[in-house]
């Protein structure tokens, strides 16, 4: 797919669209946080649409903190590593205008994030996770080979080949890239292999914002394009 086609990337630059996106972030890009009963108040005519996302990741990899920084809610007190006890679920609205049809839809993305040693020891939380999901983000971190080189099984043990489940990898501390033992061909061999991009984030809040967006606007133009994609399976 050719991102662009089927969402218009341009709109959020718009009036429109900067009145909309207003209305789910603050003031310098903080997210607006929503209890269980919450959410964004948008027009009636506004297509609200709702997807389960599971976050794929050794310990230590900055899966928690890309969450944080993607709901624009990361606190400086943050900043400091500790491992995710259980499951922790992240809810993240996004608003796009859709091309096919020409609709602004509002967009729940509900990432489940597990706890490394926690899935390891209560074997329940991975099913649950993978329940009825509609797709999945990898994520690795530069500054360790090893959750990189794990990318090729967690791919293929999780998610059978051709299953209708959007896949999406995110590097995280690309900005300590040049001291990663990861190379450019060993990433440019990975994305013709499983025929995906590798995202890159810097993970510090202060600049990540500005790609927040990018992110955001690939998962929901591939959750829509396979949402498309079924239905029009099923019709057939």
């Amino acid at each position: 797919m050719k991102f662009g086609t089927l969402i218009d990337w341009n709109w959020l630059k718009t009036p429109q669209g900067v009145h909309y996106v207003g209305k789910l972030f603050k003031e310098s890009s903080h997210g607006r946080f929503y209890g269980l009963l919450e959410k964004p108040v948008f027009d009636q005519n506004v297509l609200e649409l709702r997807y389960k996302i599971y976050v794929n990741g050794k310990s230590n990899s900055g899966k928690t903190t890309l969450m944080q920084n993607l709901s624009g809610l990361l606190h400086p007190s943050c900043d400091g590593y500790y491992e995710t006890p259980g499951v922790q679920v992240f809810t993240i609205y996004w608003v796009v205008k859709l091309l096919q049809p020409e609709k602004i839809a509002l967009f729940r993305l509900d990432f489940w994030d597990p706890g490394d040693q926690a899935s390891k020891k209560y074997d329940h939380i991975i099913p649950v996770c993978k329940d009825s999901v509609d797709g999945v983000m990898f994520v690795f971190s530069f500054t360790d080979k090893t959750s990189f080189q794990s990318l090729d099984k967690e791919i293929i043990s999780n998610f059978m080949a051709g299953e209708p489940i959007v896949k999406m990898v995110v590097g995280t501390k690309f900005d300590q890239f040049p001291r990663s033992e990861i190379t450019a061909d060993l990433l440019q061999q990975f994305e013709r292999s499983h025929q995906v991009d590798v995202l890159r984030v810097d993970n510090t809040g202060s600049t990540f914002h500005q790609g927040r967006a990018k992110i955001l606007n690939m998962l929901c133009e591939s959750l829509w394009c396979r949402e498309q994609f079924l239905a029009s399976a099923k019709s057939a």
